[in-house]
């Protein structure tokens, strides 16, 4: 089970802050299907970095739509409890995709992903971590979208249900598909062969 929260104090800033979020198991198996799609293989090959047909089909989405789309390998998470929370500086650790920590320092007005004192993603889901991002090896990951002004929830929401439709169709275990708020800050997502007794 993965839990995320989003901080109280981020909706004295953004008072309409939503995020919604899933995960999904068997992602090896969506992989290989992925692979073999023309889109996914031509986002592959424009890659700078290396990141895996699970964050080409993200991506891919993300444009489409032009939402924030941003996944998680769940295997190298710290811990399974989550939060979109300020930078704090002095503690938090961030080695961000494609670039050293001192590239891109931390200050605390940033809006991160966390999990404890290691940051997932920063400026939102804007620079990804090294240590949790999708790669080619992911099997089972978490993934988000936020909207932080009301016009853009929607928008959010039809990418999230775009992407969890396309993994489940080419075999990957989906949870159902969850949204923290102001009303309803804290959620939990279970994977589908976790015991629901």
């Amino acid at each position: 089970m993965v839990t995320f929260c989003i901080d109280a104090p981020l909706f004295d800033r953004f008072p309409a802050l939503r995020v919604g979020a899933f995960v999904a198991a068997d992602l090896d198996r969506a992989a290989s299907v992925l692979r073999t799609e023309p889109d996914v293989r031509s986002a592959l090959r424009k890659a700078v970095v290396t990141c895996g047909p699970i964050a080409a089909l993200c991506s891919l989405i993300s444009a489409r739509h032009l939402a924030p789309i941003v996944g998680h390998d769940v295997d190298a998470l710290p811990k399974s409890a989550l939060c979109l929370r300020r930078a704090r500086p002095a503690s938090d650790w961030f080695l961000p995709l494609g670039a050293r920590p001192s590239d891109l320092p931390l200050n605390p007005d940033l809006v991160v992903y966390a999990a404890g004192e290691i940051v997932l993603s920063c400026s939102f889901n804007h620079h990804d971590s090294r240590q949790t991002c999708l790669d080619a090896h992911t099997r089972r990951a978490v993934f988000f979208s936020e909207a932080a002004m009301p016009q853009h929830a929607s928008v959010a929401e039809t990418a999230l249900c775009e992407l969890r439709r396309a993994l489940a169709d080419r075999g990957a275990g989906v949870s159902a598909l969850t949204f923290a708020d102001i009303h309803k800050p804290h959620v939990a997502m279970q994977f589908s062969d976790e015991d629901r007794s």
